[in-house]
């Protein structure tokens, strides 16, 4: 009763007024109302309204400019409206919006900083779905915390089922916004989430799009997000951070936190972390021990150890955690890995079946960072001693094509480094990856993702865009792609969701091929880098297989000209290679057997990172193709028809400035986001970095850099 008393007051007394200067508008919901402010964007007012809102009643004198409103605001000042369609609104309120709101979050490192508040959750037809009081509210993220447009997490007063799922064990306390900063579709994480839960992860988080107004001002699209974390309806283990807590209450121990950090070395000789002075069992294994694979820069743990390979793995449960139990689980996870690096069965101290249902999905989005260092998550429960794939996580970088084509045209097995060249050699589990790819993946991906089939979780990409298209012009509108870097391979929203579309097909189509179709027979993949940096190739072999490149050589057979590609001859050497054919780059070849047991095979192929395009006496074909031009940016062919000359024109007057991507090789974007300081030098002027790189930056290898710094102008711009 209390708790309902505080929602319908907090409801009634329009909530929280804006800052001064900017317009407040109050909108009817149910039981009360809540406040939007208007906002400065470039210079321009604007107002974006919630899905809910009544913008005929609220403007009845407006002008139509597709998409959005021309009107005047309450002083007569002339006012841009934009409205979302279709998304929920989630609006949080600071207790203390003047001394502990947005901006005290927001102004801190690691996101330290934390308050309590208010949320309501507000349907399109103006219902409040839920309304709770925040015990807290905080910044989250590694790297995207750094992004101008925020992550967040927050913590409700009572358990709460969001996402309106109508299971009762779904129902948490704790919530993440994630801001989708670095993905321009802001599809990419959801669809991998729905398509974990449709493929039987049940761990997974489940997630909805929403409209987040942050005390009365818009802050764009974000994904509500179940938190990863062992609760029931998620990791649904014995929870050993409750069990520590209690066991130290019983001493009248209640602070935590407060306990000095300890550090020492497992019996395999390696680092440690641990906290001193907890009250525990004698029995380490009391609890489930929830771990994360973290890198050198995300580590924020308190209890954590390193592998023998130099990886790290912090303990997210139990994140207070004594010197027993990190060494328990580091060693039995160093014997795992050592057992798997010698051939031992997989099964002996994994369980198989949730590994290859993660690692499908890291292949699959082409996750950099799956089972190699950053959110990906290993279980060990209570009593057990075979350790599972936690939840998949952290795909906002993922399905995309890599600006050096080392994934160009979604072929390639994600990044050998890391668990999952091991987990391929495991004869149990590969067979096993092959049955699930070929019986339950790829249909899926095929008949839902790509097709018109509905399923439980996952629906098909034209639904999901639909769905936040209205949200995701609002969503650009405020946060434009210039700001900052969301996309390694940038485009306007819709040309970048097709990408996404060409890049699933060509990536499932592809593994299809390899995974179940030539399983069995020896691959190699043959790529040259953007411009033949230093005449170089990148030879791949697949994993699964024995076939290794003991050595290659190589020549270019004939220069790009404006017609052509670069061709190439090559001859490389594979040892273990059992039969006399390899497919390379998708082509059954033979090849000549060596007296050493060794496979000679020679092929030629195209480069088609470059061809010379002549723009006034320069050439651009190092930014520039036509045909990737055009493929990314189709509404081209409706401005200028065929015309390549006037698409050239068009892209150096006003695509450049834009930031397009016209080389499937080269983005001004992520030059940037290899190097930031240049930021400093070229500033938001996309066009520079255009020149620059054919000027100077090919020559340098992408990173406008030598090893000893930048080149002399660039530093003493600096």
């Amino acid at each position: 009763m209390k708790r309902f008393w505080i929602a319908a007051a907090f409801l009634i007394l329009l909530l929280l007024p804006c800052w001064a200067l900017a317009q407040v508008y109050a909108l009817p919901v149910q039981g009360g109302a809540v406040d939007v402010c208007t906002m400065e964007v470039h210079g321009v007012n604007w107002l974006f309204l919630p899905a809910f809102a009544d913008v005929d009643a609220m403007f009845p004198e407006k002008e139509d400019l597709g998409g959005a409103w021309q009107t005047q605001d309450e002083n007569g000042e002339m006012l841009f409206v934009m409205q979302s369609q279709n998304l929920r609104s989630l609006f949080l309120f600071s207790d203390d919006p003047e001394n502990e709101g947005r901006a005290f979050i927001e102004n801190c490192e690691k996101h330290v900083n934390e308050t309590t508040g208010h949320m309501a959750l507000i349907s399109t037809d103006g219902l409040v779905d839920h309304s709770d009081d925040l015990r807290q509210l905080r910044g989250r993220g590694n790297s995207t915390w750094y992004n101008q447009k925020k992550p967040y997490q927050f913590k409700l007063e009572g358990r709460a089922d969001l996402l309106r799922t109508g299971n009762p064990d779904e129902k948490h306390r704790t919530w993440v916004l994630l801001a989708e900063a670095w993905d321009q579709t802001l599809l990419r994480n959801k669809i991998s989430l729905d398509l974990a839960l449709e493929m039987g992860v049940e761990e997974t988080s489940h997630s909805e799009h929403v409209d987040l107004y942050y005390d009365g001002e818009y802050r764009g699209v974000y994904l509500l997000a179940e938190k990863v974390k062992v609760d029931r309806g998620h990791v649904d283990e014995m929870d050993y951070g409750k069990l520590i807590k209690a066991w130290n209450e019983e001493v009248g121990q209640y602070d935590l936190d407060s306990l000095e950090a300890g550090q020492g070395q497992n019996r395999f000789g390696h680092e440690i972390h641990f906290v001193n002075g907890l009250a525990e069992t004698e029995e380490p294994t009391a609890g489930a021990y929830l771990l994360e694979m973290e890198g050198e820069g995300t580590l924020s743990d308190r209890s954590w150890f390193r592998l023998g390979d130099e990886s790290i793995m912090g303990l997210k449960n139990p994140d207070n955690a004594s010197e027993k139990m990190v060494a328990y689980v580091s060693e039995k996870l160093e014997e795992a890995r050592l057992a798997l690096a010698d051939g031992e069965p997989m099964e002996n101290y994994f369980d198989v079946d949730s590994f290859v249902r993660a690692s499908l999905l890291y292949e699959l989005s082409y996750s950099d960072s799956g089972f190699h260092y950053s959110s990906s998550y290993f279980v060990l429960p209570a009593g057990q001693s075979i350790f599972r794939a936690g939840p998949v996580w952290d795909f906002d970088l993922t399905w995309r094509y890599w600006h050096n084509g080392i994934n160009d045209h979604g072929v390639g097995i994600k990044d050998a480094s890391g668990w999952m060249t091991e987990f391929y050699e495991d004869e149990g589990f590969f067979k096993q990856l092959q049955q699930v790819y070929a019986e339950e993946c790829y249909p899926m991906i095929r008949d839902i993702l790509l097709g018109e089939k509905q399923g439980t979780y996952l629906q098909p990409l034209d639904e999901y865009a639909a769905h936040i298209e209205a949200a995701a012009a609002m969503n650009d509108m405020l946060w434009p792609q210039q700001q900052y870097i969301r996309s390694i391979y940038a485009a306007d929203w819709y040309s970048e969701v097709e990408l996404l579309r060409r890049f699933i097909e060509e990536r499932s189509a592809w593994l299809h091929s390899v995974i179940v179709e030539n399983a069995e027979t020896d691959s190699l993949t043959v790529r040259a880098l953007h411009g033949h940096v230093e005449d170089e190739l990148i030879f791949q072999t697949l994993p699964w297989c024995d076939a290794q490149v003991k050595e290659y050589w190589h020549e270019q057979v004939s220069e790009a000209d404006e017609e052509n590609y670069a061709v190439w001859y090559a001859e490389a050497v594979l040892q273990n290679a059992e039969q006399e054919e390899v497919c390379v780059n998708g082509t059954l070849l033979s090849g000549e057997r060596q007296e050493d047991g060794s496979l000679r095979i020679a092929f030629t192929f195209e480069d088609p990172s470059y061809r010379p395009v002549d723009y006034h006496g320069d050439d651009i074909g190092l930014v520039y193709d036509y045909d990737t031009y055009v493929q990314n940016y189709p509404w081209l062919l409706d401005e200028y028809g065929d015309d390549p000359e006037a698409v050239m024109e068009y892209f150096c007057d006003e695509g450049m400035y834009e930031g397009h991507v016209a080389n499937a090789f080269f983005n001004p974007s992520w030059i940037l986001l290899c190097n930031p300081d240049l930021g400093d030098v070229f500033g938001e002027d996309w066009q520079l970095y255009y020149w620059d790189f054919i000027s100077y930056g090919h020559d340098e290898c992408w990173l406008y850099a030598t090893d000893d710094g930048f080149r002399p102008e660039v530093q003493d711009a600096l």
